[in-house]
């Protein structure tokens, strides 16, 4: 038997604005992964690794905008991972549905 369970938090206003500062923080680190590993892959027709995205995240991002070290640093670098995660489920589905449409002629 399966169990579910449902949480609700109460935070207070210091505790809202570190969450919306990490939600923004981590919605500004995919897609500045996601552009990243998209100008790599058109210019040297090369994926970028977990490792890669970790160092850009960690190295180029965090001295450019200082925002950035405001908020964990393991909530960043789940993120970077997640990107490549996504990219990576999108590849395997495709590949998924070539094999049931050649099963299916």
């Amino acid at each position: 038997m399966l169990k579910g369970f449902k949480y609700r938090i109460y935070p207070n206003s210091e505790q809202r604005t570190q969450i919306a500062k990490t939600f923004g923080c981590c919605r500004f680190v995919y897609n500045q992964t996601l552009a990243y590993r998209k100008e790599i892959y058109e210019k040297e027709k090369k994926s970028v690794s977990r490792t890669d995205c970790n160092n850009y995240c960690n190295r180029e991002l965090k001295q450019a905008y200082d925002w950035l070290r405001e908020v964990d640093k393991q909530v960043m670098i789940q993120r970077s991972i997640c990107s490549s995660k996504i990219d990576n489920f999108a590849t395997f589905s495709c590949q998924i549905c070539k094999i049931q449409r050649s099963m299916l002629l």
